[in-house]
């Protein structure tokens, strides 16, 4: 089964419309290998399939032949694009509607299971190099950073509240106890009944942070019932994905969620960490010639300073320079620091 089948039925669309960048696209796959032969419901597929008014019936054989297709391009996280060509010729068409078909009945959790209502559509929100706000279906107040994305249902259903994230986002979650709100991000699943707290998951980030502002919630790796860590007001759970190790600390939940409101306030973090936020903040890559400079870390309130500025005061602190290699990316060199 996929995690995260809301954004998989959407990077399937976009696939078919060749609209995937090359991220979307290797997500895709990633995406797509998670499934297996367990997951297709057959009689469910021949009743979907039957629904279509102007296809005729295919052969069995002809759908079993497109899913191999499907997965065994899908096995080797496969990120060469050669999108599908729209064709007039019929043949290629029922392949596709096959193709799509098979996908649904993969994803039956979400259509066809009876304890979740399939929504009318599946909205999604996207922040590029720009804040969002938004409101959820219960009323619960999603704030998404600069390169995030949610994932959400039009409506929640009758049990429980599960959205996907994908970057940093501070939720504001509208207080219910028969209906948990679960947020997917990555490995992790963090669970709640009425709080306020925020995730940081960046695909590319080395840490994953969830930070609490107030009650409570619970997190666990996807797939286990075992909980990593309750946190109250004030937790922080940090883990490392190459280790998976987590580490839970106290934290100045107002530092934390500092960039709701644009300020840039770095309190002992790592180069590394802060490097992060500025990528995101300016939309940029900053490069570090040596390993040992990602561990330098620094106090220092950069609030409103221009990314050139801002860069000469933290270099100033790490005995480092920088050096611009083009319009988005800059190069750091320095000895760094020992751990």
């Amino acid at each position: 089964m996929s995690s995260n089948p809301i954004r998989l039925k959407y990077l399937f669309h976009k696939y078919l419309a060749n609209n995937c960048s090359r991220e979307e696209l290797e997500e895709f796959w990633q995406l797509m290998s998670e499934l297996s032969e367990n997951d297709l419901v057959h009689q469910e597929l021949q009743a979907l399939w039957h629904q279509e008014e102007e296809l005729p019936s295919p052969a069995q054989e002809e759908l079993d032949r497109v899913f191999a297709r499907v997965q065994q391009r899908a096995a080797p996280y496969e990120t060469s694009y050669q999108p599908p060509v729209r064709r007039m010729r019929t043949t290629i068409r029922y392949a596709l509607v096959a193709a799509s078909l098979l996908l649904c009945v993969a994803l039956g959790w979400w259509y066809f299971s009876g304890t979740r209502q399939r929504p009318a559509s599946e909205p999604g929100l996207l922040a590029d190099n720009q804040r969002r706000t938004i409101t959820l279906p219960d009323g619960s107040v999603v704030v998404l950073n600069k390169k995030s994305h949610l994932d959400y249902p039009s409506a929640f259903s009758d049990s429980v509240r599960e959205v996907y994230l994908t970057g940093e986002a501070f939720f504001d979650i509208q207080h219910n106890p028969s209906k948990p709100f679960i947020v997917h991000s990555g490995a992790y699943v963090t669970r709640v009944l009425g709080t306020a707290f925020n995730i940081r998951a960046y695909d590319r980030d080395s840490l994953v942070a969830i930070t609490v502002e107030r009650g409570k919630v619970q997190v666990q790796r996807s797939g286990e019932e075992k909980a990593l860590s309750v946190l109250t007001a004030g937790d922080q759970l940090v883990i490392d994905k190459k280790t998976t190790a987590p580490h839970m600390a106290k934290a100045d939940v107002k530092m934390v969620t500092q960039w709701k409101t644009s300020d840039l306030v770095f309190d002992d973090l790592r180069f590394e960490e802060a490097a992060a936020i500025i990528n995101r903040q300016f939309n940029i890559t900053l490069l570090f010639d040596q390993e040992a400079l990602r561990n330098c870390r620094f106090t220092v309130d950069v609030t409103g300073k221009e990314l050139d500025e801002m860069l000469d005061i933290l270099t100033q602190l790490t005995r480092s320079k920088w050096i611009q290699l083009d319009e988005h990316t800059i190069r750091l060199e320095g000895e760094g620091c020992k751990n």
